[in-house]
């Protein structure tokens, strides 16, 4: 019971399934290295990281599409077009 209790809170934290299974392995291993359980928790802090600044840069592309399209009137939509794999994209 208490194994699976650890499982749904290591998930609730957002390790995958292979981190998980180390998470548990070593929380059963009572003459485990602390270091190692560390360094999986600062890997997994990094990873966190690296996709918290992959959604604000998504969240910031989509304001800057959406402040293109404000009138609704027009056939003009620069969402559509980012999306459309038949227009090459233009970086700013």
């Amino acid at each position: 019971m208490h194994s699976l209790c650890f499982i749904r809170r290591a998930r609730a934290l957002g390790f995958h399934v292979g981190e998980t299974r180390a998470l548990l392995d070593l929380w059963q291993d009572r003459d485990r290295p602390a270091g190692e359980v560390q360094r999986l928790a600062q890997r997994h802090a990094k990873q966190i990281q690296t996709r918290i600044a992959v959604l604000q840069a998504m969240l910031l592309a989509l304001r800057q599409l959406t402040e293109g399209c404000r009138t609704g009137d027009r056939p003009h939509c620069p969402i559509l077009e980012e999306a459309d794999c038949k227009i090459p994209r233009v970086n700013p």
